[in-house]
């Protein structure tokens, strides 16, 4: 047996026990354990195809035919070894690997080994007429591609030595310096047998330091652990922030409803009204952001797309904010571009949802200076791209925070703005609103001088024929008047509340119940309403039992709405679902309460003309039901 065959030989019982070992450890599935894998099994190939050349007969490999298929393998198998090797390495260095990468890695890898086969080459035979080793131009080829990838190879890690462990480029660095002193040694011997060799060496020491199954677990369940301990910091911030911002409203509210009832100036408890109100607002609006969160985060956030009219929508935004821009002396400016089309379709509500966020938060963080928010649009065919644009001079955002400032559970700089009103979450919700929708959201911010939001998304242009809206703020439309009204709730305060609002749009024959049995006993007594308003929190026979109860009746067919404090994700459909005919969410909104008035009661809600009209609550618009 020839001396040099000895290292193919050892290499092989090594890399045999290697993937066995491998294959038991079952690696988790990932494209670098694949490519890992193959590199392994090519490698056993390539060893057994240089033992089982020195031990077949002279006679088999005198066979011009078996010859010319040997030495193509060979080199095919050296070509694919060292590419794909070096793929392994970009995949190494680049971890967001796509699998576009993968389709090019073989594109090229196909068109070079197409090359080196048809390339011609040399054998040379020893006095007993078999191959010691070949030569020529598809040899000269192979050294040269390996020149190539062990030089980008150099230059990629130095270029992403920042990106990856020293203990994933060190097989690398080994594998530079055995493959050099292996080709000098191989070319002053041709005969000698050593880079597969080589090969077998570098996986083992990948085998023991970066692919080992039990390392990889090892460091996943730290990343994770640590994923965790990142995600408990950030969210406890978050409480501690959230706890501040829920009290600080509530304290107020506290603070001047006790006002109120102490004073007897007519004109100071009304200014102290208007702060319970502002700061009930505020209230809400931190528990919105959670619920909204929440929403996107379970997948029950509907994109609900309408025809809408662009410009009273994109000024209706202006001008709300307007005020608390003149509270603050910011100089507050507007434009919507000619280039907006008059009427769009999708989904408005969304869109000012976030562009209220981006204006709220510019006034709360911009103590001096201006506000400019503006409306702009390019259009192809029967598309729309809008442009809008919310600019201020304010704070700006860090460099390094950029990143985070879209983040949940984060809030920044949060020393300077801890009395800046809000959760943090709003940013996060609006990014994750605009990527719903197909659109963008972008940020351009200096520290110190201001930020520039950006919000880019299509829309459908339309003509605005199915266009038919009415002012939900023009409360006067809607006439309760003679309406038989039941408010079944087992708090005196929630009662009272219901029956003021309902009064607002004239109701004169509302009853209330303080418990479900109450309920039950009017009904089965033959009362009769239009419309039933039920708490579902109430004790000994709570709002479901109660709704359950009502319709085994035999005959009956009242709405029964439920009025609930219960709005985290998913209750609405839980409601129906369980019988109730509606839901209303506490603190009850007028808007919300009109929207049930135009299902329920058929002639609540009227035109200027006085016509009975029936409408529905589409994206904060009341839609004519055809």
């Amino acid at each position: 047996m020839p001396l040099y065959i000895m290292f193919s030989i050892t290499s092989l019982l090594f890399a045999i026990p290697m993937l066995v070992l491998y294959l038991y450890k079952k690696p988790i599935a990932s494209f670098r354990n694949r490519l890992y894998l193959f590199l392994i099994v090519l490698n056993i190939l390539g060893l057994l195809s240089e033992v089982g050349a020195v031990f077949l007969s002279k006679d088999f490999l005198e066979n011009q035919f078996i010859m010319i298929l040997f030495d193509k393998l060979v080199i095919a198998y050296f070509l694919t070894w060292g590419i794909w090797y070096f793929i392994y390495l970009l995949n190494l260095c680049f971890k967001e690997w796509k699998k576009t990468y993968t389709y090019i890695a073989m594109i090229i890898y196909f068109v070079l080994l197409v090359i080196g086969l048809f390339l011609p080459y040399s054998v040379h035979q020893n006095v007993n007429g078999i191959t010691d080793y070949t030569y020529g131009t598809a040899i000269q080829y192979l050294y040269t591609l390996a020149l190539i990838e062990i030089v980008a190879g150099i230059i990629l890690i130095i270029v992403r030595h920042k990106y990856i462990k020293t203990s994933e480029y060190i097989p690398f660095i080994v594998f530079v310096v055995l493959i050099t002193i292996s080709s000098i040694v191989q070319y002053i011997f041709p005969e000698l047998l050593l880079t597969s060799s080589v090969q077998t060496f570098v996986l083992t020491l990948m085998m023991h330091t970066i692919e080992n199954p039990d390392i990889k677990l090892i460091q996943q369940l730290q990343l994770a652990r640590q994923e965790i301990e990142r995600s408990n910091t950030a969210k406890s911030d978050f409480l501690s922030g959230m706890s501040h911002d829920i009290r600080t409203p509530l304290n107020a509210i506290v603070g001047f409803s006790e006002y109120i009832g102490e004073t007897d100036d007519i004109e100071e408890a009304r200014e102290n009204a208007n702060d319970i109100v502002h700061a009930s607002h505020t209230l809400l609006d931190i528990i919105n952001g959670i619920l909204d969160v929440s929403k996107i985060e379970s997948g029950k956030i509907d994109i609900i797309e309408n025809s809408y009219e662009t410009l009273d929508n994109f000024e209706e935004l202006a001008k709300l904010i307007e005020p608390r821009m003149k509270e603050k002396g910011l100089d507050f400016s507007y434009s919507i571009s000619p280039n907006v089309p008059k009427y769009l379709y999708g989904d408005i509500s969304n869109i000012k949802k976030v562009v209220t966020n981006l204006l709220s938060n510019a006034s709360k963080y911009t103590e001096k200076g201006f506000v400019n928010y503006t409306v702009d649009a390019s259009t192809e065919d029967d598309l729309c791209k809008l442009f809008i644009t919310v600019e201020d001079s304010g704070q700006g955002v860090k460099k390094e925070e950029l990143d985070e400032i879209f983040e949940k559970y984060s809030r920044l700089d949060v020393e300077k703005n801890n009395s800046v009103e809000g959760t943090g979450l709003g940013l996060a919700l609006s990014k994750e609103i605009m990527e719903l929708m197909g659109g963008t959201i972008k940020l351009d911010s200096n520290y110190g001088v201001g930020s520039k939001f950006q919000v880019e998304v299509t829309q459908k242009i339309v003509d605005g024929s199915d266009v038919k809206t009415i002012s939900y703020e023009n409360y006067d439309n809607v006439n309760l008047s003679g309406k038989k009204i039941l408010i079944v709730d087992d708090s005196s305060l929630n009662l009272r509340v219901e029956r003021l609002m309902l009064e607002e749009f004239n109701a004169d024959n509302i009853t209330i119940c303080n418990s479900g049995f109450e309920c039950m006993k009017k009904i089965t007594m033959g009362d009769e309403y239009d419309i039933i308003l039920m708490d579902d929190i109430m004790p000994k026979l709570n709002g479901l039992e109660t709704c359950k109860k009502l319709k085994d009746i035999a005959g009956f067919n009242i709405p029964v709405v439920v009025v609930t404090a219960n709005a985290i994700t998913g209750m609405r459909e839980r409601y129906l679902k369980e019988g109730f005919d509606e839901y209303l969410a506490k603190p009850l909104e007028k808007k919300e309460m009109v929207r049930i008035f135009s299902l329920f009661l058929k002639d609540a809600v009227k035109d200027e003309d006085n016509n009975i009209k029936q409408y529905k609550l589409v994206n904060g618009e009341f839609k004519e039901i055809a």
